[in-house]
């Protein structure tokens, strides 16, 4: 599956309440133990980092940006049936 280390940033629960940080999620995973305890953090991907980490990256040709959305989804729906997600992850 993916590596928590490689995500461009997170997602903060507290109170009911999410909201994402655009800031790398091992930043703020070195100082989970100081969080509240009815905090909770997920690391969380950009669309440009999912693209840079599963080499899907468009060929020389103009590819629409429908495709390349479809593209995305299409593998990550194959890499989880495959099992490749850590399914703890998969929220």
């Amino acid at each position: 599956g993916l590596k928590k280390e490689t995500a461009d940033c997170y997602l903060f629960e507290q109170d009911g309440e999410t909201s994402i940080v655009a800031k790398p999620y091992s930043e703020i995973e070195k100082q989970l133990e100081g969080l509240p305890h009815d905090c909770a953090i997920y690391p969380a991907w950009s669309l440009g980092r999912l693209l840079e980490v599963m080499r899907m990256k468009a060929s020389s040709q103009v590819v629409p940006l429908d495709d390349t959305f479809d593209r995305l989804i299409e593998g990550i729906e194959t890499r989880i049936k495959e099992g490749y997600f850590n399914k703890e992850y998969l929220v």
